[in-house]
C-alpha cells in the first residue's frame, strides 16, 4: 500500500471499510440527526444481508475518516 498521509496530521492512514447495517435505506449522509435516523442522501445501497461496506481510510492519531462512496 502506498503511503497515504492524513490531511489533518500527516500520519499514514490505514485503508479499510466503514460497515453500516440498514436493510431499508442503506448508508446515508445527513446534516442533522433525526429521531429514527431517516432521511438524508443515500450513499451506498445494502447488500443481501443488509450491510454496506464504504471504502476509505482512517487516521488512528487524530480519529479522521476519509470515505469514498
Amino acid at each position: 500500500m502506498a503511503d497515504n498521509p492524513c490531511p489533518s496530521c500527516g500520519k499514514t492512514m490505514e485503508q479499510g471499510f466503514l460497515v453500516a447495517e440498514n436493510f431499508v435505506e442503506g448508508a446515508r449522509w445527513t446534516k442533522v440527526k433525526t429521531r429514527f435516523g431517516t432521511g438524508g442522501d443515500k450513499l451506498v445501497p445494502p447488500d443481501a444481508l443488509g450491510n454496506q461496506y464504504i471504502p476509505g481510510f482512517r487516521c488512528t492519531g487524530c480519529k479522521l475518516l476519509l470515505l469514498f462512496y
